[in-house]
């Protein structure tokens, strides 16, 4: 699977009760030599709860729905910070799946993935994020 030529989208339900980090931790003095790499997220058995494939409901193209476990979802959270409006690249298996605009805080530990994936792919990636 390559995700050259695939366009990614990175949803989320996003958990109101969930504050997002202040303003203020994002501070950089404006005279600051600032390098910005695009922050990486690798998906792995044990930031993955649950990973269900199935189908978009308006779509009806494959999508990989994501339920974080604490330690994946904190980590995503914390990779966020300051991001929005900026790329952040998912990995699984060391290979990057989407690399999307990050439009708002993503905080509720709940994700989709969706893009030019086949069913078949979905399902080896799934089997890969919940293998035991």
């Amino acid at each position: 699977m390559s995700p050259i030529g695939a366009f990614l989208l990175l949803a989320a339900l996003v958990d109101p009760a969930v504050q997002p980090s202040k303003q203020n931790d994002c501070y950089k003095p404006a005279d600051a030599a600032v390098v910005e790499e695009t922050p990486t997220f690798h998906l792995t058995p044990e930031k993955v709860h649950s990973a269900s494939a199935s189908l978009d409901p308006i779509t009806a193209t494959p999508v990989l729905q994501l339920t974080l476990t604490d330690v994946g979802n904190t980590e995503f959270v914390k990779l966020q910070r300051c991001k929005i409006g900026k790329r952040i690249a998912i990995y699984i298996d060391g290979k990057m799946v989407s690399e999307p605009v990050l439009m708002e805080p993503i905080l509720g530990g709940e994700i989709v993935i969706s893009g030019s994936f086949t069913t078949e792919e979905l399902v080896e990636i799934q089997s890969s994020l919940t293998r035991p």
